[in-house]
């Protein structure tokens, strides 16, 4: 009988450890690629809701080879910044320079199957390494955008934390634990959406009469509001230019042209004014003043009317011009 229970305990302990022995491998540090990539932040639109989140991603990878042992290797990282949440997958949130914008990590390797977890979110994002496959394979370090706030401010995402990768090797590997800085500096800025616009399709002036014409301005009337909706955040400014397509005869008094031929009338042009009377340019380009970030934003107000310059020269008949409102952002 004692017999028989040892031959027993000495299976059961040999099936404990052949699993141990088995699944576990060491980091060659002596070849690991050691580089800094920026952040590339072109990957995505900034979420358009308070907590909506990117997807992970990266710009690039580092090659390390594993190679079998009967201790585990593992990675992690050392983030610089300034936690300021948790996203969904339970990974820290961390600050950037705009406090609309948060980003958040993810650590794995390729191929997954050689670590335990295979994507590790949770500080310090540790994986370790249980494969029993030598070969080369690539770290990442992948990054996503939290949104923050319901206003996303202005300014472009210019600063987010230097992450540090460090690899560790169990002591009598023969492969020294390394670190080195894998994130640092931002080399592009989210895709941006623009404003939606919502603008006057068509403005009639008031019929203009033979028997009241004058030279210069007249019979101006204000154009409806124009509003900027839904414009982005984390951008510098927004600016705005009228672009009179028959061209202008003055751009700097907002004198524009109209339409030439049967049935127009011949030296009549179109005025854009401020909301004071005065000459708007046309074809420059306007800061819109009080952007301060991701919102809806009015227009300043603008008059449109006709503008002669000898009344004595004007023929009769129809008067028409385009003027189409551009938006720039940077």
């Amino acid at each position: 009988m004692n017999k028989k229970t040892i031959i027993a305990l000495f299976i059961l302990a040999g099936e404990a450890l052949l699993p141990f022995s088995a699944q576990a491998s060491f980091l060659n540090t002596n070849s690991a690629t050691q580089k800094t990539l920026k952040y590339n932040l072109s990957l995505w639109n900034i979420p358009s809701a308070v907590n909506g989140e990117t997807w992970y991603d990266d710009g690039g990878s580092y090659q390390v080879s594993v190679v079998p042992s009967t201790s585990s290797a593992w990675a992690d990282i050392t983030v610089n910044g300034t936690a300021v949440g948790i996203n969904s997958k339970g990974a820290t949130i961390y600050a950037t320079n705009n406090p609309g914008i948060g980003i958040a990590y993810q650590v794995n390797y390729d191929p997954p199957s050689a670590t335990t977890p295979q994507y590790a979110w949770e500080l310090p994002n540790k994986i370790t390494f249980t494969t029993t496959t030598s070969g080369s394979g690539y770290m990442h370090v992948k990054y996503m955008l939290v949104r923050l706030t319901e206003n996303v401010p202005a300014g472009a995402i210019t600063q987010a934390p230097d992450v540090t990768l460090n690899y560790h090797n169990p002591t009598g590997s023969g492969y020294p634990d390394i670190s080195f800085l894998a994130l640092s500096g931002i080399s592009s800025q989210p895709k941006m959406t623009s404003c939606t616009i919502n603008a006057p399709s068509t403005i009639t002036l008031p019929t203009l009469y033979g028997n009241k014409l004058t030279s210069g301005a007249q019979e101006a009337i204000d154009i409806p509001t124009m509003t900027l909706t839904n414009c982005p955040g984390a951008i510098s400014g927004i600016k705005y230019a009228f672009k009179a397509t028959y061209g202008t005869q003055d751009a700097s008094n907002g004198i524009i042209k109209t339409v030439t031929g049967d049935g127009y009338a011949k030296n009549v042009y179109i005025q854009l004014q401020n909301a004071d009377g005065s000459p708007a340019m046309a074809n420059g380009t306007h800061d819109l003043e009080n952007y301060n970030g991701s919102g809806n934003y009015d227009l300043p107000g603008y008059k449109i009317g006709y503008y002669i310059y000898d009344e004595n020269n004007v023929t009769a008949g129809n008067v028409k011009s385009t003027i189409q409102l551009e938006i720039t952002y940077n």
